[in-house]
């Protein structure tokens, strides 16, 4: 299969760092990949990181080839608001691939509260919490809507971001009318990576059932 569009990847780090992950799999279905760079925290507070990947998202359009945006972890929040939110405008993504995704900051199934130290504070420069409405908008899901199309893949036994955030954000998504695919894996955060073949066959029938591409 090949597919003739570009592809955004968002690294992860806690929005504090850049993480290292191998995204040759999109190279091999034909996409021309780049990399988004984006300013980190806590030198720079939410939404500085949005602004960043909405440039990099310009700069990374080609006349004609659909923009498909993709990210682990924090990356994945990242992606999340750039394709439901758009780079302009809603609509103007083709589609979101949602790694690991930490999607509400002031949801209970967290396994512990946020502290001074955690990496929700340091991107928002205070502890999010349920009665601050610019914590509440940092979260992904406020902004459902508009059905861009949305894959979402989670580790089972990932103990940093707990997979009920990717079942809030599945839910959220089908409600509101966006076509999602969904796969939940083996192992734990850190055991992420996209060109293993339980992923890889996730990422290809997505792209291919949403995009087309030719054999």
């Amino acid at each position: 299969m090949k597919l003739d569009a570009v592809l955004l990847w968002v690294h992860g780090g806690g929005w504090q760092h850049v993480d290292n992950v191998d995204v040759s799999v999109f190279e091999r279905l034909g996409m021309t990949v780049r990399h988004a760079k984006y300013r980190l925290a806590p030198e720079h507070v939410w939404p500085a990181q949005l602004d960043d990947v909405r440039a990099e998202a310009r700069a990374a359009r080609e006349a004609g080839k659909p923009l498909v945006v993709a990210g682990n972890s924090s990356g994945a929040h990242l992606a999340l608001h750039l394709g439901l939110r758009g780079v302009d405008e809603p609509g103007d993504v083709a589609a979101v691939l949602a790694f690991q995704a930490p999607v509400d900051p002031v949801s209970p199934d967290w396994p512990k509260p946020f502290g001074p130290n955690s990496s929700w504070t340091k991107l928002l420069g205070r502890v999010p919490t349920a009665d601050d409405p610019e914590a509440v908008a940092s979260g992904v899901l406020p902004h459902v809507g508009g059905g861009t199309p949305v894959l979402v893949v989670h580790a089972f036994d990932d103990a940093i971001i707990p997979p009920s955030q990717a079942v809030r954000l599945a839910d959220a998504l089908i409600a509101a009318g966006h076509p999602t695919h969904v796969t939940i894996t083996d192992g734990g955060h850190a055991d992420f990576d996209p060109g293993r073949a339980d992923i890889a066959g996730a990422i290809a029938r997505f792209l291919s059932a949403r995009l087309g591409g030719s054999s």
